[in-house]
């Protein structure tokens, strides 16, 4: 893919794997990160479509599921990829069953933590962060994130910039920080801070402890 070469790929009918190989001098994420192959010499390259959105992902290690080395990226309505589509990437993490924790970069990146009592920290870029089941704290960081607490009592933060913040069901303590943010409390008796800026809040079920916080918001019990 270096020079100017491309790869011209048909919009698919589901998610088939192709193997590349020989793509050692070709770097992803901007960052010299290079596919990497696991012990055959090929790194797996999957696609599928996506809400309407084409996905690409290169499993690195080959073992069939998007890790921290893996990585992603989503094309809007294009059929021919070439190298600089992967200029723009997203990191997959994904956690255990345990207590985890969790930092992620700057760039944009995907938390999957699965069970456990985890903290993450996603840091800068716009993140999407699933806590899963367990009591985790949670902190968007920079950039507009979309944070779900999922199970059990979560703790988030958005922090800066305009995130979009759920607690799922349990006990949730949810702060929207800085930034125009959309907050839900879902099932449980939550509490939630909108924070500074023009925010909408929404308890949904349970009885919820509310605040707009600054600025003109939105509040709905």
């Amino acid at each position: 893919m270096a020079g100017g070469d491309r790869i011209d790929l048909p919009v698919p009918n589901g998610g088939k794997p192709l193997a590349f190989a020989g793509f050692q001098a070709c770097t992803i994420g901007g960052a010299g990160q290079q596919f990497g192959t696991a012990g055959d010499g090929y790194a797996d390259v999957i696609w599928d479509q996506q809400n309407g959105r084409t996905r690409i992902a290169v499993d690195v290690n080959d073992d069939g599921l998007l890790t921290d080395i893996d990585q992603v990226i989503l094309l809007d309505g294009l059929k021919t990829i070439q190298a600089d589509d992967f200029n723009d990437v997203m990191t997959v993490v994904r956690g255990t069953t345990g207590a985890d924790t969790v930092i992620g970069g700057n760039n944009g990146e995907t938390f999957n933590t699965l069970g456990g009592n985890d903290i993450i920290d996603a840091r800068g870029g716009n993140d999407i962060v699933n806590g899963g089941a367990g009591n985790d704290v949670i902190d968007g960081g920079l950039g507009s994130d979309t944070l779900n607490g999922e199970g059990d009592d979560d703790t988030i933060h958005g922090n800066d910039d305009g995130d979009t913040i759920s607690g799922g069901d349990g006990n949730d303590t949810l702060f929207g920080d800085a930034g125009t943010d959309n907050l839900h409390g879902n099932n449980g008796v939550d509490s939630i801070d909108g924070g500074a800026g023009g925010d909408t809040v929404d308890g949904d079920s349970g009885a919820d402890v509310l605040h707009g916080g600054a600025d003109n918001d939105t509040v709905r019990g």
